[in-house]
């Protein structure tokens, strides 16, 4: 199932976001995870985000997704608000990374 999508105007390419359908060990369920998401600076501001994830979180519910997920840098707050304006929480896992 796709769950990625692209934003154009006047048939340029103006943001994307970038998504894949895993499975989460909340009662092993379907889950869509954001990996990535932007908009060209020029036309930031203009709500073309939010559009387009609005547009992803539509399309999961019409696929019986019931759960999506994004990582957000912990000091990254601004984007941290973008997610809750949308209705995202935090969540109930913290990540632990490893670099080698």
């Amino acid at each position: 199932m796709d769950v990625s999508f692209v934003a154009e105007i006047d048939d340029k390419m103006v943001g994307f976001v970038l998504a894949y359908l895993t499975y989460v060990r909340e009662k092993v369920t379907e889950a869509c995870m954001i990996q990535i998401f932007g908009v060209d600076p020029a036309y930031q501001r203009q709500g073309i985000a939010s559009q387009l994830i609005q547009r992803q979180l539509e399309e999961c519910q019409s696929k019986g997704i019931k759960l999506v997920r994004v990582m957000v840098e912990e000091r990254d707050t601004q984007l941290q608000n973008f997610f809750k304006r949308l209705g995202f929480g935090r969540g109930h896992y913290i990540d632990y990374s490893k670099n080698l």
